[in-house]
Formats: C-alpha cells, sequence, structure tokens
C-alpha cells in the first residue's frame, strides 16, 4: 500500500547532506554501508515542511 510522500534526508554532525531520497512506503531500509562511523541526524519532512529529526549512530560498518 502506497502511503503519502515524503522526503528524508541524512546529514553528518558537521551539517553535510549525506543522503537524500523521496519516501513512498511506510516502512523504508536505507543501506549505511558506505558512511563512515559517527553521528547522523535524519530529517523527514512531509509536503516541504520539517517533520521530525533524529538522530543515529553508526557504530560499525
Amino acid at each position: 500500500m502506497q502511503h503519502e510522500q515524503a522526503e528524508i534526508h541524512i546529514f553528518s554532525s558537521l551539517g553535510t547532506k549525506v543522503f537524500s531520497n523521496l519516501v513512498t512506503e511506510k516502512r523504508t531500509v536505507i543501506s549505511v554501508k558506505g558512511l563512515p562511523n559517527g553521528m547522523y541526524f535524519i530529517n523527514l519532512n512531509k509536503k516541504g515542511v520539517f517533520s521530525r529529526s533524529q538522530k543515529l549512530i553508526i557504530i560499525d560498518n
């Protein structure tokens, strides 16, 4: 079942955008295999409005 589109952006702790994509499904898997260890911020925007931010800590690649 398709859901409302949202944009997902992942930023490094320095504020550099390292990933960006449209999300149309309720559950989406994002590979972080190419990212170095560190802390990242995930921003989710619906209809161009900031909706949610979470911290993601990459421990080991």
